[in-house]
């Protein structure tokens, strides 16, 4: 949750930053956003019963249906959790990131006044555009821009947000 830690960061101790670049925001201001329930649910699946009766009953879960659909990308990463060892502490760790929330308000935001960079992407339920958009309209002067999405073409992410901060760089 690099976005929501680097938000914080520039609003605790501007001094600390000069331009921050926000890349795939799950939160704005507050805790426990819906788009992060699916982490807390692989996370109480683990903390409930073994790894392998936890992804069994994901799989026959609504979300992972709706992931497969929609967010192949992040539906990889979901899955991957139920191999991270040890699965106590990834329960753990996975139902408090969702729980969390990075420490400031909508206020706070629109107070800064430092360049800053929101890239977001479609495809991505966990860090959904909408979210980058919405962030993006509460800091002053924010630029937003759209990656590619790493599920439709994974080379192409990685190309798009190294010319996006290439850029930024140059324009701070």
């Amino acid at each position: 949750m690099g976005a929501a830690i680097a938000t914080r960061l520039a609003v605790h101790r501007p001094d600390l930053v000069r331009a921050p670049a926000l890349v795939r925001p799950a939160r704005i201001a507050s805790a426990a956003p819906p788009n992060m329930q699916p982490n807390a649910e692989v996370g109480r699946l683990l903390a409930q019963m073994p790894a392998d009766a936890a992804r069994a009953a994901f799989r026959a879960s609504p979300t992972y249906d709706h992931f497969a659909k929609t967010a192949p990308d992040n539906l990889a990463s979901l899955l991957s959790f139920f191999e991270r060892q040890p699965i106590a502490t990834t329960a753990a760790l996975l139902q408090a990131i969702a729980a969390d929330g990075p420490g400031i308000t909508e206020p706070d935001l629109a107070a800064l006044t430092m360049p800053t960079l929101i890239i977001g992407t479609s495809h991505d339920a966990i860090h959904p555009l909408p979210m980058a958009t919405r962030l993006a309209a509460r800091i002053p002067g924010a630029k937003l821009l759209e990656a590619t999405p790493k599920s439709i073409d994974k080379p192409g992410y990685p190309a798009d947000l190294h010319t996006a901060l290439a850029a930024f760089s140059e324009d701070i």
